[in-house]
């Protein structure tokens, strides 16, 4: 699940800084930064999940159970939650940029609703930024062909 996250995030990464080159405002900045803080809070989380059953063996399953409750598992709702704010600023730079104008500012309403439930629930959805990737990225390749 790890590796599929970051092939989503990459690209998010590349169109910031390719936003950024392109005279766009500080939004063009926190994007990429909100995303590479994703990234690298998912590979902690994965860090920790695939760690676990070296660290106690004889004490494995209680290990994991107190671990995935109190730190990746936050870890994991984080993550989320900021990559939903980073296709939120990528959306908004997209529609201020001209370049996909209904679908950023679709892409950023819905994205920031969802962050902000994400926060008050405490809670990442996983699924949440790949769904909001999906109109990004049909509209870009729209826009290309």
């Amino acid at each position: 699940g790890t590796v599929a996250t970051l092939v989503g995030i990459i690209p998010l990464v590349r169109l910031g800084r390719q936003m950024r080159a392109s005279g766009a405002n500080i939004l063009a900045t926190l994007g990429p930064i909100a995303a590479i803080g994703a990234m690298v809070l998912l590979v902690f989380h994965s860090y920790l999940r695939a760690s676990l059953p070296f660290v106690n063996p004889p004490n494995y399953p209680p290990l994991v159970d107190r671990v995935e409750l109190y730190a990746t598992n936050p870890i994991s709702t984080i993550a989320m939650i900021v990559w939903t704010v980073a296709l939120v600023l990528t959306g908004i730079n997209l529609a201020r940029l001209g370049i996909l104008k209904r679908t950023g500012w679709t892409v950023a309403a819905v994205g920031a609703i969802l962050a902000v439930l994400m926060v008050v629930a405490n809670f990442g959805i996983p699924f949440v930024p790949a769904l909001l990737s999906v109109p990004l990225g049909v509209g870009l390749l729209r826009r290309t062909a």
